[in-house]
């Protein structure tokens, strides 16, 4: 990012040289998630974190936006709040995908405590600090209780989608632990220093919040096409988002020990049979959309076979 770094230097005393530096930032991070998946050196590398910090139109507050009435709002401000909002996510998405590195591959709970526990704090400040306005339901009982009376528009759609996206990578290597302890456990006899952790209450609650935002992410993606048939999804990462939530609900609705909490959750059937309508109905990328949704039904068809043998 060396071309950024300069624009970001010259961008301190120039504010729409700075907006012009955050959409950059947030462009590129995105593709090179995109093309280089989670193993970008660039997205990950402590040169990429000062950039950010660089780059922020508030240092000092960590890059949360500062609370704002909606009377001393305008156009302009409201714009500007909603890009500050998607750069933080998307520079804090980057510190998340450190859970992904070869070195964190096979680390276990207790293992990745701190890491988890530090980048959720901050994820929880940074919505606290949000204007009541822009704040949306974190947790499913909340958003169904709202139910359709609760509307966003697009940016503020796109920002809640980040947000739950945040949540999700950041506790998805702690649920794939708890889905998968036993084979783990088969291939690399777990530690004995540390290992009950891993059964501790914050374990569950770490796999329940990357539960909680699978299912979210796809509601937030269906509603898109139901409150506006206009209003269809225009990203492959928002895609790639269903996709990922809808394999993870795919596993999880397998664990008879999940089965209270999923009955919370509503019918996670339904949920899949709503990621592959958003997949057969849009046209975007169609031959790679088609793919996918091959590849997610055939998943589904298996696991159901499996199961039932």
């Amino acid at each position: 990012m060396p071309s950024l770094e300069r624009m970001a230097m010259r961008a301190k005393n120039d504010r729409q040289l700075a907006a012009l530096a955050r959409v950059y930032y947030i462009l590129e991070s995105d593709i090179l998630t995109e093309v280089d998946e989670f193993s970008s050196d660039t997205i990950l590398s402590d040169r990429s974190s000062n950039l950010a910090a660089i780059l922020s139109s508030n240092p000092t507050e960590a890059m949360r936006p500062l609370a704002t009435s909606p009377s001393q709002a305008t156009v302009n401000t409201e714009i500007e709040s909603n890009s500050d909002g998607i750069f933080w996510l998307r520079s804090h998405l980057n510190k998340i995908l450190s859970l992904y590195t070869p070195v964190q591959a096979y680390a276990r709970p207790h293992q990745l405590k701190d890491l988890v526990f530090g980048l959720a704090e901050d994820l929880r400040l940074w919505y606290q600090s949000l204007p009541m306005e822009r704040q949306f339901p974190r947790d499913i009982m909340t958003f169904t209780l709202h139910g359709a009376s609760f509307q966003l528009d697009n940016a503020h759609r796109d920002l809640a989608i980040r947000y739950f996206a945040c949540v999700f990578f950041l506790h998805r290597p702690v649920l794939y632990f708890f889905l998968h302890k036993d084979m783990e456990d088969a291939i690399q006899p777990p530690p004995a220093e540390g290992a009950a952790s891993d059964h501790s209450p914050w374990v569950w609650e770490s796999c329940r919040d990357c539960i909680e935002s699978a299912v979210l992410i796809i509601q937030l993606c269906q509603r898109r096409g139901t409150e506006n048939p206009y209003d269809t999804l225009q990203y492959w990462p928002e895609y790639q988002l269903l996709f990922a939530s809808y394999l993870i609900l795919l596993q999880v609705r397998t664990r008879p020990s999940l089965e209270p909490y999923l009955r919370i959750l509503g019918n996670i059937d339904r949920l899949l049979d709503m990621v592959e309508e958003v997949f057969s109905t849009q046209t975007y990328q169609e031959p790679l959309i088609q793919k996918s949704l091959l590849l997610l039904v055939d998943a589904r068809h298996n696991l159901d076979n499996s199961s039932q043998t």
